[in-house]
């Protein structure tokens, strides 16, 4: 019965280790922290602060995974930037992930992708690298048709 209960103990250890080692958290690869804002979030931060940039993007619909425009390059000048779509016609929500890189399309991506955030929230983007080019890549679940959209950043 001891031998019976020592290999139950063995079996139960290698198992626990092998789950966990498959649910380990994908964003842990990430160094950049990111935080959906709510409206109120937002409103504050872009009523407050400098306004780094504005700009305007082709917003697609996502139709498998995390594909979609590239848009906003800046060097950051600060450890934090918020993004937010100040109009986007006919989409409801978009998807946001931001790249460390000097060419769109060709960096590397630095965070989870947030989806789902409500047009006109912003999302921010924290433990950036002072000095290194940034992106964002943006799409929408919900838009049936491409539209222009106009967006902000600032830097915090």
């Amino acid at each position: 019965m001891k031998k019976f209960i020592s290999l139950l103990t063995v079996c139960m250890l290698v198992c626990s280790l092998t789950v966990n080692s498959f649910a380990t958290d994908v964003t842990e690869n990430y160094y950049v922290t990111t935080h959906v804002m709510s409206a109120e979030e937002t409103f504050e931060m872009f009523s407050t602060k400098a306004m780094t940039k504005t700009g305007s993007v082709l917003l697609r619909q996502n139709t498998s995974g995390t594909q979609g425009v590239a848009c906003g390059m800046f060097t950051a000048d600060e450890e934090s930037v918020s993004f937010r779509f100040t109009s986007a016609p006919t989409a409801k929500t978009y998807n946001i992930i931001l790249h460390e890189g000097d060419e769109y399309n060709q960096g590397s991506q630095v965070v989870a992708p947030s989806e789902d955030v409500p047009i006109n929230n912003g999302t921010s983007f924290y433990d950036l690298t002072v000095g290194s080019t940034y992106y964002f890549i943006v799409s929408s679940d919900d838009v049936s048709e491409a539209v222009t959209a106009k967006y902000e950043i600032k830097t915090f």
